[in-house]
């Protein structure tokens, strides 16, 4: 729901104040990238594996792998049916408002426009999901690390995004707002699955 709210006053204040908006405004001198210095070099490459070809590969990998050793679908489904979703909504958000990056707008900018920030949405979604499936009934010490590095994964992602001034800020936060939106409907879908699935198995006996 938070995602949701906040995805929709970036929307707002796009088409109030488009196309940059004050949120950009606000942020431009703190974010100014620095072209051909360290910085800029360690972005490029975490852009090319937040990259969607690259990072949801690996994800689909890893659910494979809890498929085969707990012996059930729900893994591959839960990355599965995020990554869809994702790639539904985001290039049709990314179709309808068609905004361009802050430089060039034939930039790598993930499925279309800048906004919201592909690579941004599909880190948080990729790295919320994997933590999830990979601390279930684990030790909280393990969980609290688990979320820790998920939480940095995304946060870096979306830095990479501005630091090679490919997106404003706004597209960032928008994407995260997406990811999160996304990750609340595949929970909330899987937990719905589990009671009615449990419910038919109580019947049956």
């Amino acid at each position: 729901m938070i995602g949701l709210v906040v995805f929709g006053l970036l929307w707002v204040d796009l088409v109030l104040d488009g196309p940059i908006t004050r949120v950009d405004r606000w942020t431009a001198d703190l974010v100014s990238p620095v072209t051909a210095s360290p910085a800029t070099t360690v972005a490029q490459w975490l852009s090319r594996a937040g990259a969607w070809e690259v990072s949801g590969a690996l994800a689909l990998g890893v659910a494979v792998a809890l498929t085969l050793v707990r012996r059930s679908i729900e893994p591959v489904a839960v990355i599965s049916g995020g990554l869809v979703l994702l790639a539904v909504l985001g290039f049709g958000t990314k179709t309808l408002i068609g905004r361009t990056g802050p430089v060039d707008p034939h930039a790598d900018l993930g499925w279309g426009g800048a906004f919201p920030s592909g690579h941004s949405a599909a880190a948080l979604v990729i790295a919320c999901l994997l933590a999830i499936l990979l601390t279930e009934s684990g030790h909280p010490r393990n969980v609290g690390l688990a979320w820790i590095t998920s939480t940095l994964w995304w946060l870096l992602i979306g830095w990479s995004r501005v630091q090679i001034n490919v997106h404003w800020v706004g597209d960032v936060l928008s994407g995260w707002a997406l990811g999160a939106v996304v990750v609340g409907i595949v929970c909330t879908t899987r937990r719905l699955v589990r009671k009615r699935v449990s419910r038919r198995g109580n019947t049956d006996r």
